[in-house]
């Protein structure tokens, strides 16, 4: 994964686990850029952040949520630095408990890589970006 799309996913786990167990210790850094990120995909992605908040209700799709975080960190470039900065917070922060659920998290993730890059590659044809079309042998006489 590139790293863009790492901190992507840790902002979207953390966003998640956040909601989940708000009584844990999270450190200050790392709740207030939670909740800046949490009003900014509110803004830029309604649908996305309604999904975050009902996770501990409903599972998340983590792999259409991943696209719309990154179409959102496409659009805006300050939800793309509350990104970075959530993920520089995530990593300093000392609750063990916070890198475990991340670890946990990302390799949820990767397993579902796969169907994160087919998403992916639907979305980019549904906007004609991409163009499935017949490959012709060519020959060229010099």
């Amino acid at each position: 994964m590139e790293p863009i799309t790492i901190a992507m996913a840790i902002a979207t786990v953390l966003a998640t686990k956040a909601l989940e167990k708000m009584g844990e210790n999270l450190g200050d850094a790392v709740t207030e850029r939670v909740d800046k990120f949490r009003s900014l995909l509110k803004h830029e992605s309604p649908d996305t952040a309604s999904a975050i908040e009902l996770a501990p209700e409903q599972p998340l799709d983590y792999g259409q949520a991943m696209l719309e975080v990154q179409s959102a960190g496409d659009r805006n470039d300050e939800f793309k630095q509350i990104l970075i900065q959530l993920l520089a917070a995530a990593q300093a922060d000392p609750n063990p408990r916070l890198a475990e659920d991340i670890q946990a998290e990302m390799k949820k993730l990767q397993s579902q890589q796969p169907s994160i890059q087919n998403l992916n590659l639907s979305k980019l044809q549904e906007k004609g970006v991409i163009n499935q079309g017949n490959i012709e042998n060519q020959t060229n006489n010099f």
